[in-house]
């Protein structure tokens, strides 16, 4: 539930969904730009 804040930042803070393909990942400015073109779904968190 994304209302629900405090859920939502256990997910985000969570170790195990960094290590999950497609969920959380570090990138640089030529990946990111590369992303925000092919997804049309995407959040960012800086």
């Amino acid at each position: 539930d994304l209302k629900n804040e405090e859920s939502v930042l256990e997910w985000l803070i969570d170790d195990d969904n960094r290590e999950l393909p497609d969920e959380i990942e570090t990138v640089n400015l030529r990946m990111l730009n590369k992303l925000v073109e092919e997804s049309p779904f995407l959040a960012v968190y800086f």
